[in-house]
């Protein structure tokens, strides 16, 4: 159940983070952080 919330925060940040690099026409780093979500993801409808 932690390890859930932590993902939970995890996946906000990142959400974040890929909003700001979508501004900062950064989409090296949006596919990036893009890849992270998904396996932030993953781990979230495993536990």
């Amino acid at each position: 159940m932690i390890m859930t919330e932590f993902y939970k925060q995890k996946l906000a940040q990142l959400n974040r983070d890929i909003q700001d690099a979508e501004l900062e026409r950064d989409f090296k780093k949006v596919a990036k952080l893009q890849t992270e979500k998904v396996d932030i993801e993953k781990r979230i409808k495993e536990e």
